[in-house]
């Protein structure tokens, strides 16, 4: 047989259409309309309400766990087995003024979060207890303050006095004076 009369055949519709076998295919019956009686049920609807109740209720057990965890430990001085900074660093026993409790989820496990009076987070080791020792220690306002302190005398390389709060303009572009 020819290259070109086999390109023919398989060209050819009728030899696929009437003649299946003739291509070593066998025939495939098509299925008609499917009937009345075939119902069909969506289960994605059903997932995602069963996902949102989850989700609703792991985030109502979570603010519920923040509550009491904020009742017995805010504004306390506690001593608690924890990592500083973020999880997965080493755990020590460490004295927090506690000012504020978040729970979180992250890589599929809650954690309790105590926030110091040092600004840092402390990730809670809660197979360990936590020791309240007293009352936190209210700590004077330690930012400086937003007024800057004004020359006691004008600049007089402009003959003004300070403007607007700003003692010394800066001119910081491409034109500025280097050496000023």
């Amino acid at each position: 047989m020819k290259l070109s009369d086999l390109a023919k055949q398989v060209m050819n519709e009728d030899t696929w259409g009437n003649n299946p076998s003739a291509a070593g295919v066998s025939p495939v019956k098509t299925s008609s309309a499917p009937s009345a009686a075939v119902k069909f049920y969506d289960v994605s609807k059903d997932f995602a309400n069963f996902e949102n109740t989850i989700t609703k209720e792991e985030e109502a057990a979570s603010k519920n766990l923040e509550t009491t965890v904020s009742t017995n430990l805010a504004n306390k001085k506690v001593m608690a087995r924890a990592s500083k900074g973020s999880v997965g660093q080493t755990e020590q026993d460490y004295t927090i003024d506690v000012v504020s409790v978040d729970v979180t989820y992250m890589s599929d496990k809650f954690y309790i979060i105590l926030k110091g009076s040092d600004k840092k987070d402390y990730y809670i080791n809660t197979a360990f207890k936590v020791k309240v020792i007293g009352v936190a220690e209210k700590k004077g306002d330690q930012t400086p303050s937003s007024q800057p302190s004004a020359p006691a005398q004008p600049n007089k390389l402009q003959g003004k006095g300070p403007v607007g709060g700003i003692v010394y303009p800066q001119n910081m572009g491409i034109g500025a004076n280097k050496h000023a």
